[in-house]
């Protein structure tokens, strides 16, 4: 099954799309990545950014703000094959004798799906994943 993204898109890890909602300046070296970019987030990544929202105790006004913000990024859904790409990733990891925390799994699988290049300030989670494009 191809992917209908655009061949201009790109995949924020959650990392990464903290940094630019904030304006972290640790975002800063993304930017050139990022510039006349498709800016995708998987399902994954917006269900990190509630939990952590609502771990934090935010109110629904600042839920509402990240929501509104959300609205600029093109949010990649689960389907039935995204699940069967997901299983890879944690497998090669356990092979190599580390544990892939389930969201970063989800994430480079989403990643590896749509074909799309993912940037991520923790390349450490993701190493070694066949077929994952990691932006430098």
């Amino acid at each position: 099954m191809t992917s209908r993204v655009s061949a201009t898109a790109i995949l924020l890890d959650t990392d990464v799309y903290s940094y630019v909602a904030r304006g972290d300046p640790r975002g800063a070296k993304y930017q050139p990545y990022l510039k006349n970019r498709t800016l995708c987030l998987s399902f994954a990544t917006v269900a990190e950014l509630y939990k952590g929202a609502y771990k934090a105790g935010w109110g629904t006004a600042r839920i509402g703000q990240m929501e509104a913000h959300l609205r600029n990024f093109v949010v990649l859904p689960f389907d039935h094959e995204l699940s069967r790409v997901c299983g890879e990733p944690m497998a090669t990891a356990e092979r190599a004798g580390r544990r892939m925390h389930e969201f970063d799994a989800w994430i480079a699988a989403t990643a590896i799906r749509h074909g799309l290049p993912l940037a991520t300030n923790n390349t450490k989670d993701f190493i070694d994943i066949p077929g994952l494009a990691l932006v430098p």
